[in-house]
């Protein structure tokens, strides 16, 4: 059975972040995975994302913070890359919100 895996990548999206990791969890039918990339960003996205590091409430939920911009797509298709063909992979950029 395919799985379902949800990447958000993004930079500077301290105004809507929180909104899309919630968006996400909030679907009835949970991810196996959501992968949240912050590209350095210089205002307050990582301390937002921080939040939800060791929340049981999210336990799909992975957060990555990068030290080099990667820019999206390289961002996606190192998350992507690895997926089984038969996986669904969503796109939902961190200043969006399902």
């Amino acid at each position: 059975m395919s799985k379902i895996h949800v990447i958000s990548t993004g930079r500077n999206a301290n105004s809507f972040v929180l909104k899309c990791v919630d968006s996400v969890k909030n679907q009835n039918l949970q991810p196996s995975s959501h992968v949240v990339i912050d590209d350095i960003s210089d205002d307050n996205t990582r301390n937002l994302l921080m939040r939800y590091l060791h929340n049981d409430d999210y336990p799909y939920l992975a957060i990555v913070f990068n030290t080099q911009r990667k820019f999206r797509l390289l961002n996606l298709y190192e998350n992507i890359v690895n997926k089984d063909p038969e996986d669904i992979i969503c796109i939902v950029d961190t200043d969006d919100w399902l």
